[in-house]
């Protein structure tokens, strides 16, 4: 039986987002992502230590997120109201939100 754990929304509705693989065996703890109506895709990162040391090295370098296949993000670190929030530079969903410096 499968069995992952949502841990992170990615966007406000919470169709989309990262999980853990919980399920026995040589693929447990890796990191995934979900997404509405979509398969979820397996070992983005193959740790949660591996996906944190990455979001802290983003945040350190003001730069989006690199996922393990080498895809770059292009949201960036920010803030809405001293809340954490990946978001475009060019057009930011909230106008409050300001980069992360």
């Amino acid at each position: 039986m499968v069995q992952y754990l949502a841990f992170a929304a990615t966007d406000g509705t919470g169709l989309y987002g990262l999980f853990a693989d919980c399920t026995p065996g040589p693929g447990y703890g890796r990191i995934g992502t979900f997404e509405e109506a979509g398969i979820p895709k397996l070992g983005v990162w193959l740790s949660f230590a591996d996906y944190l040391i990455e979001v802290a090295d983003a945040l350190y370098e003001n730069r989006g997120v690199e996922y393990a296949d080498g895809h770059q993000d292009t949201k960036v670190p920010g803030l809405v109201d001293e809340t954490l929030v990946w978001d475009s530079p060019a057009h930011p969903r909230d106008p409050d939100w300001a980069r992360f410096a």
